[in-house]
């Protein structure tokens, strides 16, 4: 039996190590990626 759990948050990012944010985005993060979870959907804020 597997359980997963999913979380949808919203705020603002603020980007203070470029590479590990790259790597992340492009990558997705956690350890069930390989299920679906992980991936980072962002767009830009309106100033």
């Amino acid at each position: 039996r597997i359980r997963l759990n999913s979380v949808d948050a919203s705020g603002i990012l603020e980007v203070v190590e470029r590479d590990s944010f790259t790597k992340g985005f492009s990558q997705g993060i956690g350890s069930a990626k390989g299920f679906g979870f992980g991936l980072l959907m962002l767009q830009p804020i309106q100033l």
